[in-house]
């Protein structure tokens, strides 16, 4: 079984791809978007804390059947 997230705004199609303007209009606080796909920046305490908090966003993604871009930086972590 695949995983396939509601979002009531652009209702269920999980063939769909989101567009630009998708991103834009249904990206939440914090995050910017372009080319289909939502970026953030996460500040940590430290490299180790950056590292723990990757690995625990791709648990939780592994389980979502999604895999985001992690790139793990001194104390900051960016999920694309």
């Amino acid at each position: 079984m695949s995983y396939h997230p509601y979002d009531s705004r652009m209702g269920h199609d999980p063939s769909r791809k989101l567009t630009d303007g998708d991103v834009q209009a249904l990206k939440p606080e914090g995050w910017w978007g372009n080319e289909g796909q939502l970026s953030r920046d996460f500040e940590l305490g430290s490299y180790l804390e950056g590292v723990e908090f990757a690995r625990r966003v791709a648990l939780l993604a592994e389980e979502a059947g999604h895999h985001p871009e992690l790139l793990v930086r001194y104390r900051r972590v960016r999920v694309r």
